[in-house]
């Protein structure tokens, strides 16, 4: 009777307590459409999915908004991604998604290369971001996305820098933003919220304010696709300031203005 006993406990397994295992095979931001659907739609993995839903949180002083993500979760999907990006991007809710056919599509032309964009209006956490996009690529190892995080409830950034994270699924490689280049992101975001409030307050009326934003919005925008500005020459696109030292040209421009 010890024996069988044993014999009984030695081959227990988690699925004998209750812990289903996916009968689909595992998954990753390298998979195909098919692959990734017969995975979500396998009752084991809906199971998991509900009970490992991110918990959503606001500071209610700054409207701030927080994804509490498993970083297991999302390494799952990105084996490959560092644990520093891990740790920061399992708080970061991803607000918009761009879609470039390879990484090169996106070196080459910045956002103005990408074939779809995506917005996220709640804020979604980056498993489910990860799985909008590979269910809609029909080819294993195919794509690059660059995801776009935020830091509050009001949707994507259009004033300041966002966050930024890039995965390329021919590799399953991503890179992007560590905490610290994050908090520079949020520090400039909740400046420029204050600068606002400080309008306001001195009485700026909100069409001028509408104004100053189209104006910020519409530099935000041609940085996101690459261009720098050229003093006496104005935007230029990528490709012509990576082939010139654009630095060295403005400061001499603005030594010359200044003489």
């Amino acid at each position: 009777m010890t024996l069988r006993a044993a014999g009984v406990s030695m081959a227990a397994t988690p699925t004998d307590f209750g812990a289903t295992q996916p009968s689909a095979p595992p998954v990753d931001v390298t998979s195909g459409a098919s692959a990734v659907r017969r995975y979500l739609n396998d009752p084991a993995t809906k199971e998991i999915e509900e009970k490992s839903r991110p918990l959503r949180h606001v500071v209610r002083e700054t409207n701030e908004l927080v994804l509490y993500s498993s970083a297991d979760d999302i390494k799952k999907w990105a084996p490959k991604m560092a644990w520093e990006l891990v740790t920061a991007w399992s708080k970061m809710p991803i607000f918009r998604v761009f879609l470039f056919q390879d990484r090169t599509a996106y070196l080459e032309g910045g956002i103005g290369r990408s074939y779809a964009r995506h917005v996220f209006p709640e804020g979604e956490a980056m498993t489910v971001a990860i799985q909008w996009w590979r269910k809609r690529l029909g080819r294993n190892g195919h794509g690059f996305a660059l995801f776009e995080g935020g830091f509050d409830c009001f949707g994507p950034l259009h004033l300041t820098e966002a966050p930024q994270l890039r995965i390329d699924a021919a590799t399953g490689e991503a890179e992007g933003d560590a905490d610290d280049e994050i908090d520079r992101k949020r520090t400039l975001h909740r400046k420029r919220q204050a600068m606002d409030k400080k309008w306001a307050a001195k009485g700026m009326s909100d069409d001028l304010r509408a104004k100053i934003h189209a104006a910020e919005h519409a530099v935000s925008s041609r940085k996101l696709a690459g261009q720098q500005y050229m003093l006496k020459g104005g935007w230029v696109s990528k490709d012509l300031h990576e082939t010139m030292d654009l630095a060295t040209h403005n400061s001499r421009i603005k030594a010359f203005d200044c003489q």
